[in-house]
């Protein structure tokens, strides 16, 4: 089961997302949902805070890469921020650390947003 908190950071529209649980095939339904309710026309930035996150499925990595994806074709970009432990590997593995912006932590790509 995933957990999300969403909230607007930063001056430049900036979309925060903080996931805990599971995200796996419920969870990407739950997550997409939400995102597609939350995310107005002036959103073109999107940070995916991953630290609470305990277990990604194959569907859970599609999603990271449809919401990069997504805000690319709105001319914003995605950053995922937070992964550790065996997500961490699991995205190095499969070399999603080449396709997607990762940051160590939310506050790192909310600083960086500003830059």
């Amino acid at each position: 089961m995933i957990d999300c908190q969403i909230r607007h950071v930063g001056p430049n529209h900036v979309l925060l997302i903080e996931l805990s649980g599971q995200l796996d095939s419920i969870g990407c339904d739950d997550l997409n949902e939400l995102v597609e309710r939350s995310i107005s026309d002036d959103v073109k930035h999107l940070i995916i805070d991953c630290q609470g996150l305990s277990y990604i499925s194959s569907n859970g990595l599609g999603m990271l890469v449809q919401l990069h994806t997504t805000m690319k074709k709105r001319g914003g970009e995605a950053r995922i921020a937070g992964v550790q432990g065996m997500i961490a590997e699991v995205i190095q593995m499969v070399m999603l650390d080449k396709v997607l912006h990762l940051y160590p932590s939310a506050e790192e790509a909310i600083r960086s947003e500003t830059e």
